[in-house]
């Protein structure tokens, strides 16, 4: 294609303009516009509420599961071993130790003005943290790192002078 055929190609592809919309699809799109509801707020906040219990629920049932594989019984192979690894180890090197802690917190939410029970405004935030602990056993063969989510709301009074 020279340059010639190109610039009328594309001037023609500039006299292009869409075709307008039958009114049949007009009154289609007219009806199932009337038929939607006006808002689906509600819907979203439930959507919102379900998946924060389910991301909570998942973060539990992990907590939970490193923690059981943490404390099973090992698994002892039927292979010949050295006498040293038939000892039960002591209470002391499968004792967990916290090493550290930290408590990020992530969002703050100002859900604003209330009134608390006898008439005295305060104002209600709303603290979410994710809290991670790390321990090890002393001879520092195990470590575990446990992180789960908490909210704090607290109410701060106003006080007006």
């Amino acid at each position: 294609m020279n340059e010639s055929e190109f610039e009328a190609f594309e001037s023609r592809l500039r006299a292009l303009r869409p075709a307008d919309a039958s009114p049949e699809l007009r009154r289609a799109i007219a009806g199932q516009l009337n038929a939607a509801p006006v808002s689906s707020r509600a819907a979203s906040g439930k959507w919102i509420r379900v998946s924060l219990f389910f991301s909570w629920a998942v973060t539990g049932a992990t907590a939970a599961l490193a923690v059981a594989l943490l404390l099973r019984e090992p698994i002892r192979s039927t292979d010949a071993a050295p006498a040293d690894s038939d000892r039960t180890p002591r209470a002391e090197e499968t004792r967990l130790v916290p090493v550290s802690g930290e408590g990020l917190l992530y969002a703050a939410h100002d859900e604003g003005l209330v009134f608390l029970g006898d008439g005295v405004p305060a104002r209600r935030v709303r603290y979410q943290f994710l809290d991670s602990i790390e321990m090890r056993t002393p001879s520092g063969e195990t470590r575990l790192n446990l992180s789960y989510p908490r909210e704090e709301i607290r109410v701060v009074p106003i006080h007006t002078f």
